[in-house]
C-alpha cells in the first residue's frame, strides 16, 4: 500500500508498516491541493520525524508537487513548489528517493534531468503527453479535462513527451487516474481528476507512436517504475493493436452515478486485445 502523508503521521506506523511488508511508498499531498487531499501536509516542519525514517529505510515519497499559496498562479505552481520545497528537501535528505508525481512542466523535467543521484524520478500522465490546456476551452469549458496539475502550455507538453519517450529511466508512466461521477464534473464547482483508467495503455501507445519512439513504451510503462520502486516485474503481458478506439460515453455504474472515461470522443489508435 501507499500511506497518506498527514501532520501527525507518527514516523513508527510507517516503521512498523515497512517492515511488515505492507508500506510500498509514502504520499506528500500539500494540505488543499487537490481533491482529497484537505488532510495533507501543511509544513515540511511537521512531518520531519518522517522524511528522516523515509531516507533511513529507503521508502519512496511520492509528491504531489504544487504550491497551495495563494499568490501563485494556478499555472505556475509546480515551478514554484519545485524552487521553494524540492530543492531544499533534497539538500536537507539527499538520500531519500523521492518521485514527483504526474509532472507537467518543462521546469519539472530539467530539474529531474538535473540530478544524477539515481534517487529522484517523475511519473507522467496519459493527458499531459496528449494535450495542452487549450483543450479545456476548445469551444466552450470542457470539465472533463480539467485536473490537477492543470494542463499546460504546449512547449510543456512537448517537453514532457520528449522526457517520456527518450528512454530515461527517471520518467515512467503514472496514470493519476481520478473518477468522478458526472454530476460533479458538471457542476459549478466541478471535482478535479480525469478517469483514464479504461484507455491509459492506448493512450500512452499513441502518443509514443506520435513521437516515434514506440520501442521505448514497455520499459516506460512497464519497467522503469518497478525498478525504482524495487519491485518485482510483472510475468504477464498485455497485446495492443494498431485498431481505432473510441471509448463509450459514459460509463453507467448505477441508476444515477455515469462517470465519463478519458478522452471522451477522441479517437485513439490503439487497442487492448488481449492479455495474458
Amino acid at each position: 500500500m501507499t500511506l497518506y502523508l498527514c501532520d501527525d503521521t507518527l514516523p513508527e506506523v510507517i516503521r512498523v508498516g515497512h517492515q511488515k511488508g505492507i508500506l510500498t511508498a509514502v504520499k506528500w499531498y500539500p494540505a488543499g491541493a487537490t481533491t482529497h487531499a484537505e488532510y495533507g501536509v501543511t509544513s515540511v516542519s511537521r512531518i520531519r520525524g518522517c522524511l528522516d525514517i523515509l531516507q533511513a529505510l529507503g521508502i519512496p515519497l511520492l509528491i504531489h508537487g504544487e504550491s497551495t499559496r495563494p499568490d501563485v498562479d494556478i499555472f505556475d505552481r509546480e515551478r514554484v513548489f519545485i524552487e521553494d520545497t524540492v530543492m531544499e528537501l533534497r539538500c536537507n535528505y539527499p538520500q531519500l528517493k523521492i518521485v514527483l508525481e504526474h509532472i507537467t512542466t518543462q521546469d519539472a523535467v530539467r530539474y529531474i534531468q538535473e540530478q544524477e543521484d539515481g534517487l529522484t524520478a517523475a511519473t507522467i500522465t496519459p493527458q499531459h503527453l496528449l494535450f495542452n490546456r487549450n483543450v479545456l476551452f476548445n469551444g466552450g469549458i470542457r470539465p472533463h479535462y480539467y485536473c490537477l496539475p492543470v494542463l499546460k502550455r504546449e512547449y510543456h507538453r512537448q517537453s514532457l513527451l520528449k522526457a517520456a519517450t527518450s528512454g530515461d529511466r527517471r520518467f515512467f508512466a503514472g496514470t493519476d487516474s481520478a473518477p468522478h461521477p458526472r454530476t460533479a464534473k458538471l457542476a459549478a464547482c466541478g471535482c478535479a481528476g480525469i478517469f483514464n483508467a479504461p484507455s491509459a495503455l492506448e493512450c500512452y501507445a499513441t502518443a509514443f507512436e506520435a513521437a516515434g519512439a514506440l520501442p521505448h513504451l514497455q520499459a516506460f510503462v512497464s519497467e522503469y517504475g518497478a525498478r525504482f520502486y524495487g519491485l518485482p516485474l510483472n510475468t504477464g503481458t498485455v497485446t495492443l493493436a494498431r485498431q481505432p478506439l473510441i471509448l463509450p460515453e459514459p460509463l453507467v455504474v448505477t441508476e444515477h452515478v455515469q462517470i465519463d472515461p478519458f478522452p471522451g470522443e477522441v479517437s485513439l489508435n490503439w487497442r487492448l486485445v488481449g492479455n495474458e
